[in-house]
């Protein structure tokens, strides 16, 4: 599991969540255990949290934390830090937004977990997100070794529409609320400002790619060595808001398939989907 005893901090944020939810401190049980595999994530850990107390329902947290490493803990913290304010400032916004406007959920976007809480101290490399275990509801993860299906596709296409539309009628009715999204910096901006982690990777993935080519497929080969060596610049450019005009957007930020969850009926058909 996630070693939690590098966060002093995590007891104390916990337990403000479950006194707002009625919970008593000292009579309520606490158990804590691995909130997923030890691979399903590359800055961060997850830990689950099942709270008991007599008269209560029994509530099941999923909280994420910075990895022990304090070098990763470091890489991570502008994610954290991002991934914060979007869960305590723009998702309620955009969720209020909605409403005000008579979108109900089934129709619009809405498609996030329920966050009990979220904070984080860069200076001090803390940082914690308090979520619903959504597994608890019947979600589920797709199997990241095999390839993602057209349903499960379609349905996160779907979600992501919803939101970019959001988003344009946002930009039309509050333009300035809007504007002030730009401070959230994109990120693989602040990926690629923690060290050259996230760089190297893709570097070592230009390599097997080019590894995979034939002998003949020259033209190939050297649009993935000149693309390996401009990264950071196409990556800059591939995410400038600049670039989007007229069409930029709220985006999810990083939306692989770790960073979904599904839900299906009992003939295996794939029904929803939630955004982590």
């Amino acid at each position: 599991m996630c070693n939690i005893d590098h966060l002093p901090y995590f007891r104390a944020q916990l337990d403000q969540v479950l006194q707002r939810e009625g919970f008593t401190p000292g009579l309520c049980s606490v158990d804590t255990g691995a909130g997923s595999a030890l691979s399903d994530g590359f800055m961060s850990g997850m830990v689950r949290v099942r709270v008991r107390e007599e008269g209560h329902a029994e509530l099941v947290l999923l909280c994420k934390v910075p990895l022990e490493n304090a070098a990763r803990r470091a890489q991570a913290i502008g994610l954290f830090e991002r991934e914060v304010r979007a869960y305590n400032e723009l998702l309620p916004m955009l969720g209020e937004f909605q409403r005000e406007r008579g979108v109900r959920e089934g129709d619009g976007f809405f498609n996030v977990p329920r966050c009990f809480g979220a904070f984080c101290v860069p200076e001090r490399l803390e940082a914690m997100l308090i979520l619903e275990d959504l597994r608890e509801r019947g979600f589920r993860m797709w199997n990241k070794y095999e390839p993602v299906d057209l349903k499960h596709t379609q349905l996160v296409m779907g979600y992501l529409g919803k939101l970019h539309a959001v988003s344009f009628a946002l930009r039309e009715q509050k333009p300035e609320v809007f504007r002030g999204l730009a401070s959230y910096k994109d990120s693989m901006l602040t990926v690629l400002e923690e060290g050259d982690f996230f760089v190297n990777m893709l570097r070592s993935m230009c390599d097997r790619a080019v590894g995979t080519l034939e002998v003949h497929e020259e033209f190939y080969r050297e649009k993935v060595l000149e693309l390996q060596a401009n990264l950071k610049e196409e990556i800059k450019r591939c995410v400038s808001a600049e670039f989007a005009e007229p069409y930029a957007v709220v985006g999810h930020g990083d939306c692989w398939i770790n960073n979904c969850m599904f839900t299906y009926e009992s003939d295996n058909k794939v029904l929803d989907v939630q955004a982590l």
